[in-house]
């Protein structure tokens, strides 16, 4: 970061409770929790659209991968939620459908 980078708020509409939420970024798509759904952007942040519903807990981490390792949009995404003291959920079909490890 240089010293003149500054932060721009693109939306503000995500209810998040009192707690911060997890992101991440999978090939042009963002991807974040709310306190019951989780969400993915495909226009950095300023559109949101549901998922699905998650798992209840506090969100403490979120990883989104896909099974094939070159760039295909259309490839099938699995998301991983870690949520505090309740373990690891994953989402095979972008978070429709949750199931514990």
């Amino acid at each position: 970061m240089t010293p003149d980078a500054t932060w721009a708020l693109i939306n503000a509409d995500i209810p998040t409770g009192q707690y911060r939420v997890p992101m991440a970024e999978h090939q042009g798509t963002l991807y974040t929790v709310s306190v019951d759904e989780a969400l993915a952007s495909e226009d950095g942040g300023e559109t949101w659209n549901t998922l699905g519903t998650r798992p209840k807990g506090t969100a403490n981490g979120l990883i989104v991968t896909t099974a094939i390792q070159k760039h295909d949009p259309k490839a099938p995404v699995t998301l991983y939620l870690a949520l505090q003291e309740k373990g690891i959920f994953r989402s095979t079909d972008v978070g429709q459908h949750w199931t514990p490890l």
